[in-house]
Order: structure tokens, then sequence, then C-alpha cells
């Protein structure tokens, strides 16, 4: 009785951190400044320095609201906020029933963001670090729009251009492919766009070369288990690139054990059984 006690509790709790954040997630993402406040030179300092602006990625001065991929030196508690509700959003909009009042506000200012962001990730970043957190900040954008178009109900259309110019600019990673094709499938016109060329570079290049990427593994199994059904359609890719597929469990012998013996009944054909 105590413990179901204690979970009530918790979920409780769960409920009004989550309304509390529903009810700032819009002002937590957008009111964020756009300077930094460098620190004072010290004892024999001549007073407060001013305020410098945050930069792009390219080096340019932020003229937009600011977002994690704002590069500064130093960072004001509001911009951490930012980051940490962005870092947030993927968990939150997974566990958040949202009714159509509330979902429509939220999905504003989250769509606002992600486009902001995804603009950004066009601009060609000054280091290989802020190379590699593009990538990164990329898939999260992706799979947050994904969520809200297919959970909210939210129209892709000012979504689309801007996911479809930027697979243009990285189709040639393995690492957002899934990403990519994850928004495609859940929100995007499939009889206007064809995917079965992304896919066919999926499982047949990618998932050949990659298959040592423990990082790439991981986002590609995820990506087969949100879309398994689509997958072993009338094209079947889990068939057809079964031998790529059965590559992962060589190099992963007991890492990936389980989702493979998950996949077999989708994966065994008269032609892949003696493999």
């Amino acid at each position: 009785m105590y413990q179901y006690s204690g979970s009530q509790e918790k979920a409780e709790g769960i409920r009004e951190l989550n309304k509390v954040f529903a009810e700032n997630v819009g002002r937590l993402l957008s009111e964020a400044v756009i300077t930094y406040q460098p620190p004072s030179g010290g004892l024999f300092s001549s007073g407060k320095k001013q305020p410098l602006p945050l930069k792009e990625l390219d080096g340019t001065i932020c003229q937009d609201f600011f977002t994690l991929l704002n590069i500064g030196q130093y960072y004001s508690e509001d911009q951490l906020l930012n980051i940490h509700s962005f870092s947030a959003l993927k968990r939150w909009l997974l566990s958040e029933e949202f009714t159509s009042d509330s979902s429509t506000q939220v999905a504003n200012f989250v769509v606002k963001y992600c486009i902001r962001v995804m603009e950004q990730c066009e601009r060609k970043p000054q280091n290989q670090h802020d190379a590699a957190l593009v990538e990164a900040v990329l898939s999260e954008c992706l799979d947050v729009v994904s969520l809200v178009c297919k959970g909210m109900g939210y129209s892709t259309q000012s979504i689309f251009p801007v996911v479809k110019k930027l697979y243009s600019q990285f189709s040639g990673s393995a690492r957002l492919t899934t990403s990519f094709l994850n928004f495609f499938i859940l929100c995007g016109d499939q009889e206007m766009y064809d995917l079965s060329t992304i896919l066919q570079n999926l499982f047949k290049v990618y998932l050949s070369d990659f298959y040592q990427d423990s990082l790439f593994i991981s986002t590609f199994w995820e990506f087969c288990y949100q879309h398994k059904e689509y997958l072993s359609g009338p094209t079947n890719y889990l068939v057809s690139f079964f031998p790529n597929i059965f590559k992962i469990l060589v190099w992963y012998p007991m890492n990936c054990l389980p989702e493979v013996l998950d996949f077999l009944p989708s994966l065994i054909t008269v032609k892949s059984a003696a493999e």
C-alpha cells in the first residue's frame, strides 16, 4: 500500500512538472538574450564590461533569437535554460498528452525554434567540433519535429522545404540518414517523395560500410523498430538486405542478439534461412 501511494505521488509530481514546462516552454525557447557578459577584469579593473554579441556557427553576428547553436565564450542563466529546454523536448513530447488548445500553442513554439536551428545547420562551422555538434543537434531536431507533426497533427508545410534542403546538404551522413527517413516516413508525402533511393543507401551502402560504428548501429536499430511494418511491406528491405543486417550480429554477437532475434520472423525466408 505504501509503495502504491508513493507511485501515485511520483506520477502526480511528473504531471505537475510537465504542466509547468508546457506553460513556460515558449518563453524558455524564445526569450534568451543574444549577448553574453564577459567577466570583470578583477580587483583593479575599470568596471563592468559591456555585453558582447553571440555569433552563428560561421562566425557572423547573431541577428535572430538565441538557440543552442549560437557561439559565445560565456552563457547566461536564460541561455542555459534555453539549451536544457531543447534537450528535454523529445522525451517530454513522448511522455506528454496534449489537448487541442495546448498542443497548437506548444507546437508553434517548438516548430519555430526547430526551424531556426535547422536553418543554422546550413551554415558552415568554423571547426570540427562544431561540425560534430551540428549533426547531433540536427538529428535531435528532426526527431522533435517528427513527433510534433505526427503526434500533434501539425502541418509540415513550413517544415518540409527546410528538411528537404538539409537532406541535400547532409545526404552523405550515415548517422543522419535514419533521422531524415524517420521524418519523411512519418510526416512526408511518400507519393511525392521517393524514399527508395534513401533506403537503398541506408541498407546497401551505409550498413555495409558502417556496421562497426556503434552509434550508427544504435540509430539503425531504433529506426527499424519504429518502422518495422513499413520495412516489411511490399519492398521488404529487411529480407532484401538480410546479409548486411546479419553483419551486425557477427560484429556485435552479444549486444545485438536480442534485436536480431526479435527481427528473425521478418528476416527469414526460404532464401535466407540457410544463412
